[in-house]
């Protein structure tokens, strides 16, 4: 408890010690103590009831009450004024009401406590308060009934395990209201910053400047009108509005519901079942960027950029995706050096360049068609190629075909290289050019046959044509074409 002066222990005799009545300032003796040992008495921080930096006030006290539990102060003005900055005033009474006018003048951070956590026996406050600019006040198990919350400026109000009727703010000045355990009716107006709640049922409209944060199964009955501008957001978590939300800013639910009509200025993330972390956002159930409808995991419209080079740096194609790294369909990973592995059937209407763009349809180069069962490329606009997908009896298992006449003496129809090492050639008028081998090719499968160029290191000798055949389970080796004796 706070030091107190002399005249207030001497106004105290009448009730300490004998009874003993004396006048203010006088050195006397109280009993077997004099003033300066009472001093020492009041200032024991052991003393039961005597906790510092906490006062205590009821009907039945008097503000010349020293405001422990024994001699309470009668006015909260009284228990105000004594208490330091971030005390506690414990209000003893189950009713307890100040007059409205001149009512009570706030100046410091205080908590204002009830004696009971029973609500039926909260205690009630009631009455008119002019609460100074900046202040934080808390209350504490007590009942604030048609209480007024007056005063310029700005004003943090912390509500516990309270509840309120018909709680005016003054019209001139912004109110942060944050709740816990508690029941709530607002009056209209009521000029709120913020309202955050956890474990809270709010009654009557709700109009806030900045924010609103639901949580902990709260519940706002009536329409709720926040945010100043796009960047403020209204948080609705495990809880409830029952009624309509009018919001400049992001609406976030998690596991929550709106009954009414949700309007929005920005647009909104909207989730039923989502866990918001510093960082992130998961949800559970689904997501809609640009539109308002939920019909997938993700509907999006517009653009989409995905990756640190991309995202946020590039422009996306108007309702496309441009993706910087590899993509897999069908399957968890992607294989070395491809940027598109796809597991399974593809289907396109469109064209691919020999690069692997999207192009347009005539302009393409790549094309394939569910509808004919077959795949169409064109080989650096020269060649077309026609393979069919399906069998079928008159399917054309390869077909190369070129677009334009090849007058080059030296073009090539075709050619099959390994590490830029030209091994088969088809030229313009279809004659073939094939490499020779350093060694026998393996075995052919049963009826079939390989035919080679020997350089001399296996069979036959340098520039002989030679053929390995296997038939019946047997395989036999001969020369077609013996060079030495052309």
């Amino acid at each position: 408890m706070a030091q107190k002066n002399r005249s207030d222990l001497t106004t105290q005799a009448n009730i300490i010690k004998n009874e003993t009545v004396v006048k203010a300032n006088t050195a006397i003796r109280v009993g077997n103590m004099n003033v300066d040992e009472i001093d020492s008495f009041f200032n024991k921080s052991d003393e039961p009831g005597l906790t510092p930096n906490t006062w205590h006030l009821n009907t039945n006290g008097s503000d010349a009450n020293v405001g422990s539990p024994e001699f309470p102060f009668e006015t909260i003005q009284a228990a105000h004024d004594a208490a330091a900055e971030n005390d506690t005033i414990i209000i003893q009474d189950i009713f307890f009401s100040q007059p409205s006018s001149p009512g009570t003048s706030i100046t410091k951070d205080l908590t204002f406590k009830g004696v009971t956590t029973n609500q039926e026996t909260w205690t009630r406050l009631k009455g008119a308060w002019t609460i100074a600019d900046a202040v934080v006040v808390r209350f504490e198990n007590v009942s604030l009934y048609f209480m007024t919350l007056d005063g310029p400026g700005s004003l943090s109000t912390y509500l516990a395990n309270c509840t309120t009727r018909d709680l005016k703010t003054g019209s001139s000045r912004s109110v942060s209201l944050i709740s816990q355990s508690s029941t709530i009716g607002l009056a209209t107006p009521s000029n709120y910053s913020q309202i955050i709640a956890n474990d809270t049922d709010i009654t009557g409209a709700v109009s806030v400047g900045n924010k609103v944060e639901l949580y902990g199964g709260s519940l706002i009955t009536g329409n709720v009108t926040s945010g100043l501008d796009s960047t403020q957001t209204l948080i609705v978590s495990n809880s409830t509005i029952d009624g309509d939300v009018v919001n400049t800013g992001n609406l976030i639910k998690k596991n929550a519901v709106v009954t009414g009509t949700e309007t929005v200025s920005v647009l909104p993330i909207i989730s039923r079942q989502a866990k918001v972390f510093d960082d992130s956002v998961e949800f559970k159930d689904k997501v809609a960027v640009g539109v308002s409808t939920f019909l997938n995991s993700l509907d999006v419209s517009g653009g989409m950029a995905v990756g640190s080079g991309f995202a946020g740096l590039s422009t996306a194609p108007t309702d496309g995706v441009i993706i910087e790294g590899p993509v897999a369909i069908g399957q968890t990973s992607v294989g070395g050096g491809i940027m598109l592995d796809v597991a399974g059937a593809l289907e396109t209407p469109s064209f691919i360049s020999a690069n692997g763009r999207v192009m347009s349809s005539g302009d393409g180069i790549y094309h394939i068609s569910s509808s004919n069962n077959f795949i169409r490329s064109r080989v650096n606009n020269l060649i077309d190629m026609l393979s069919a997908v399906v069998d079928g009896s008159s399917a054309i298992a390869y077909d190369l075909n070129t677009l334009n006449t090849l007058a080059d003496s030296s073009a090539k129809l075709f050619r099959l290289q390994n590490n830029g090492v030209d091994k088969f050639i088809v030229d313009k008028d279809g004659a073939v050019t094939s490499s020779e081998k350093s060694a026998d090719p393996a075995d052919p499968a049963e009826g079939s046959f390989v035919k080679w160029m020997s350089d001399g290191t296996g069979s036959g000798d340098d520039g002989d044509i030679m053929m390995k055949i296997t038939a019946g389970a047997v395989t036999k080796i001969t020369t077609l074409v013996d060079f030495s004796a052309i």
